[in-house]
């Protein structure tokens, strides 16, 4: 039987049910639709099998395509979106000596699993990750994660920042900093300059406002000295810290 034999008798079939095909649509199209819903896992199930059987290598296969790729590119593009969101700061201005006392290389794997788990593969092999107990990659993903957010926006300058008040404050050539802050490490030596003036200024204001505060202190404190013939000799001590004897 040919398709167009077939297809006759479909619609003999839909002549006797008084039916047009415009009539299965709809239904048709939940048909066709009902993987794709966010409850439904019967496709989670089918990729999970495939991956656990023979299939996996056509699997893989299909994922080095372009289209496979760009949905990688897509979630990846996201899990950085989120991770930048995190690290922006306002200015450098916000860079105070309580912002860095209480910054720490946080890990962004909460924010970024897939991008962490890429990441870790790239830096450890599978034997490495197994034997090597010495040598752990995860705070040099972490510094990676840093710098890529960095070159995402340059509003993500938390760690760039710090990292170059470290390398001003170890007397590195200001060619090797510009040098780093291509490789986005660090910002920038004009940008390191105008964060060591900002910083310089935040100090001043805090030492004025510690000045200006109130503070207790005794006037006049007498204190007996010693006793001789002439009578007691007392110390009087003012709040200037002179001393005289009466």
């Amino acid at each position: 039987m040919t398709l167009i034999s077939r297809i006759d008798e479909v619609l003999k079939l839909l002549r006797k049910g008084r039916q047009s095909p415009l009539t299965f649509k709809p239904q048709y199209s939940a048909y066709r639709t009902e993987f794709y819903k966010d409850d439904n896992q019967k496709l989670f199930k089918i990729l999970d099998s495939i991956s656990a059987s023979d299939g996996k290598r056509k699997l893989r296969s299909w994922m080095q395509r372009p289209d496979a790729l760009d949905l990688v590119c897509e979630i990846i593009g996201d899990e950085m979106d989120a991770v930048k969101k995190v690290e922006q700061l306002p200015g450098l201005a916000a860079i105070t000596p309580e912002f860095i006392e209480s910054w720490t290389i946080s890990d962004s794997q909460e924010l970024a699993p897939s991008i962490t788990r890429i990441l870790l593969a790239v830096a450890e092999t599978p034997s490495a990750k197994e034997k090597n107990v010495l040598k752990s990659p995860v705070a040099v993903c972490n510094i990676m994660m840093k710098q890529l957010s960095y070159q995402r926006s340059y509003h993500s300058s938390g760690f760039a920042a710090q990292f170059g008040l470290f390398l001003c404050a170890t007397g590195c050539a200001r060619q090797t900093i510009e040098a780093l802050h291509r490789c986005g490490l660090c910002v920038s030596y004009k940008s390191i300059r105008n964060n060591l003036h900002s910083l310089a200024q935040h100090c001043m204001d805090l030492a004025v406002a510690v000045g200006a505060g109130p503070h207790v202190s005794l006037l006049r404190q007498y204190q007996p000295q010693h006793l001789d013939l002439r009578g007691a000799t007392r110390t009087l001590r003012t709040c200037e810290g002179n001393v005289r004897d009466e």
